[in-house]
This record gives C-alpha cells, structure tokens and sequence, in this order.
C-alpha cells in the first residue's frame, strides 16, 4: 500500500468515525485536535476503526503521542 492510498484510506476511517469533519484540505501536517477538532474519544473511535480498516493493532489507542495526520500515517505503514 502507498503513502498516498493509506492517506486516502486513514479519511475514510476518520469520516466513518466522524461524518462531519471537513478533511478538504487536510495533509500530513494538519494537527488533530487543534485543526480537526479531536478528543480523545475521537481518537480512540478512530483507532479502532483503523484497526478494523487497515488489519492492525493500535498499541496505545488514545494516547496523546499522535498530534498530526502523519503521525498516524507514519504508524500505521510501520504496522503494514
């Protein structure tokens, strides 16, 4: 899977989660609680549907070590 194909399939993960988010101009650096509009609930809903989207295992789902996109990003390709 490419760098770009686990973007697109990381917003489809986070618009089942959270309909409502506005991902038009989100890249890797945009931040997930200050440009999103994440907490920590959120995250977590979004690392289990990530789980389920992509076949892997978040180890600390929630934790605030993801502050942007590319940090998930960037985990999740280290999980594939």
């Amino acid at each position: 899977m490419t760098h770009e194909e686990v973007l697109q399939k990381m917003g489809e993960s986070l618009k089942k989660v959270r309909p409502e988010t506005d991902l038009s101009k989100a890249d890797e650096s945009t931040r997930l609680t200050e440009d999103l509009g994440m907490d920590s609930l959120s995250m977590l809903l979004f690392a289990l549907q990530s789980e389920k989207d992509f076949g892997i295992h978040f180890e600390n789902a929630g934790t605030s070590t993801f502050k942007t996109v590319g940090d998930i990003c960037r985990y999740i390709e280290g999980k594939l």
